[in-house]
């Protein structure tokens, strides 16, 4: 199995942040009934980023069907997405968010515009995947999909793809990594602090007017089996992990 070059080398280069854009323009407006409307506004210096609107509905049917019924598709966005990559944007146009129902209910996040199919931009030109992640339903979401974000934006910073079989140490709390240090101790412990990258058993390849989205499942995995993949055979690690879960879950309070 291919490594990618940080997992190679022993380190997880995520101090690298977007670039800075230009300190937007925030505007509160009191409402009647007691609410607040806040609008930002960004100056541009070439054309905004925009995405495929017959591309994000394709995306959105695909994830909006593994919703549980009386559940709604979410999608958590950052203002700043209508800045391309290069003057400051975020690595992803925004993170879909559903709860699905079974036996062991989930929910599934998974990014929305991280490659180009979605969003064409120079720089995501050779990328036609988006990340995904599952994780049971109870707890909050926010650390994976923040997650999902961190992992997007290593890519696109480093130029290090994470491909299928790929394994990556974080050394530290998958749960942390995407966070400054000083909000650490706000989020929750957990012993997965590595992830993989596999096919995402439900999701799989998405069919939209302009080509197909590979979805590739973002797992946690532990110490333990970090050592185990490394020590051994990879092939026989990553199928272990399958079979565990066919769900791929990456279940936080797993030990």
């Amino acid at each position: 199995m291919r490594l990618p070059y940080a997992a190679r080398m022993g380190f997880w280069p995520f101090g690298k942040k977007d670039k800075a854009p230009a300190a937007p323009e925030l505007r509160v407006t009191e409402n009647a009934d007691g609410s607040r409307t806040v609008t930002t506004s960004f100056a541009l210096s070439g054309e905004p980023r925009t995405a495929r609107e017959d591309v994000l509905a394709s995306m959105d049917d695909a994830l909006g069907a593994l919703r549980a019924p009386g559940t709604e598709l979410l999608h958590a966005i950052d203002p700043r997405r209508i800045l391309a990559w290069e003057e400051g944007g975020p690595a992803v146009w925004s993170v879909g968010l559903v709860e699905v129902a079974g036996a062991r209910p989930y929910r599934l996040a998974m990014t929305y515009g991280f490659g180009s199919v979605l969003t064409p931009e120079p720089c995501r030109a050779k990328f036609r995947h988006e990340y995904s992640i599952a994780f049971p339903a109870e707890g909050g979401p926010e650390w994976a999909v923040a997650l999902l974000r961190h992992l997007s934006r290593y890519v696109l910073t480093s130029g290090n793809e994470l491909s299928v079989g790929d394994i990556m140490p974080c050394h530290a709390p998958i749960t942390c990594v995407p966070f400054p240090p000083q909000y650490h101790a706000q989020m929750p412990d957990t012993a997965l602090v590595g992830v993989v990258v596999l096919p995402d058993p439900v999701l799989g390849a998405i069919a939209t007017p302009g080509g197909a989205i590979e979805v590739r499942r973002i797992v946690g995995i532990t110490q333990a089996e970090i050592d185990g993949a490394f020590a051994g055979d990879l092939d026989a690690e990553l199928a272990r992990l399958v079979r565990r879960d066919a769900l791929l879950l990456s279940d936080i309070a797993r030990t």
